[in-house]
């Protein structure tokens, strides 16, 4: 059995627990989420505020997170999903991901904004994602 493979059998999974931000500021570090760390207290209200937050747990280390905003009826927006570079790929993202499409499957808009990337637009067609411009919608953004 690989090194990665043992990792993900100890990944355990929680949606209660909020992480600190000590917790917090490695994970988004590993994968250059640099905006987020530059402003530590402001990341952790935006954890903290969010609508609904799953965590990703390797022993007592943050490896993963989603979380969503929005009204839990008509909306529900992908903030965030991130994991551990060392546990990309090992379905631990793909856990995350479908986790929020099951708790908010009543909810009329699920969406998400992700960069224009081959692999990380896979991930999401895997888990029945599409582009907004295939329902026939634009996304539009201010700045």
């Amino acid at each position: 059995m690989t090194e990665s493979k043992r990792d993900i059998s100890k990944v355990r999974y929680d949606n209660e627990i909020r992480p600190r931000i000590h917790e917090l500021l490695p994970l988004y570090s590993s994968v250059g989420w640099d905006a987020y760390t530059q402003s530590p207290e402001k990341l952790y209200q935006a954890v903290t505020n969010s609508l609904w937050c799953e965590t990703a747990w390797r022993d007592d280390t943050l490896a993963g997170l989603v979380r969503v905003v929005g009204d839990d009826v008509s909306i529900a927006y992908v903030q965030d999903l991130l994991v551990v570079p060392e546990l990309q790929g090992q379905g631990v993202g793909t856990r995350l991901l479908n986790d929020a499409l099951d708790r908010f499957a009543h909810v009329r808009q699920f969406v998400l904004i992700t960069d224009d990337d081959a692999k990380t637009l896979a991930f999401y067609a895997r888990s029945g994602l599409g582009s907004a411009e295939s329902a026939a919608v634009r996304c539009l953004l201010r700045g």
